[in-house]
């Protein structure tokens, strides 16, 4: 597969009753508040951060949800998807934090991970480590799905690894 040229992004803002603005999001595009200073000069205040995948806020939001969700947050990686199929991991911890591993940046460009966008944003993905769900048994959900355990209530069921693109195509 070739997620580079795919991608779907969406910002809608709602002034309510000439007072209320309401922000929505999905995908990297941030939502931008444009208007001007006091001397009449163009002026921005970004509403709602990206969500790409080599942003570090996007990052660290998602692994503390997906362990909170008990989803195994903490194995989930953000990478840069290379045509040869390694798969670098974009962040490193400094601090306690996640931060943009330079290096992989290189490494990536070593094996030849393809550009996507006219900033220069490389090929990415999040890959989400196989699991195993608790389900009530007879839930429709697990047809075809692998049983690792089966009891009068339940079906212990595996989830494969999964690869979810990131792209960021629209406004390049």
């Amino acid at each position: 597969w070739d997620a580079a040229d795919g991608g779907t992004t969406a910002v809608v803002a709602v002034l309510l009753r000439g007072s209320t603005l309401v922000v929505a999001s999905v995908g990297d595009s941030p939502a931008l508040l444009l208007g001007r200073s006091s001397t009449g000069s163009p002026r921005h205040r970004e509403l709602i951060d990206e969500h790409s995948a080599t942003h570090a806020a996007e990052f660290e939001r998602i692994c503390a949800f997906a362990t909170k969700q008990n989803c195994a947050g903490s194995k989930l990686r953000f990478v840069y998807d290379c045509p040869d199929g390694e798969m670098i991991d974009i962040f490193k911890q400094e601090d306690g934090h996640a931060v943009v591993d330079e290096e992989a940046s290189r490494r990536a460009d070593e094996h030849d991970c393809m550009v996507k966008t006219s900033r220069g944003d490389l090929v990415s993905c999040i890959v989400v480590p196989e699991t195993t769900v608790v389900l009530p048994h007879g839930t429709k959900a697990a047809h075809g799905l692998p049983v690792r355990e089966q009891t009068r209530e339940t079906l212990v069921v595996a989830i494969d690894e999964q690869y979810i693109a990131m792209t960021r195509s629209l406004g390049d």
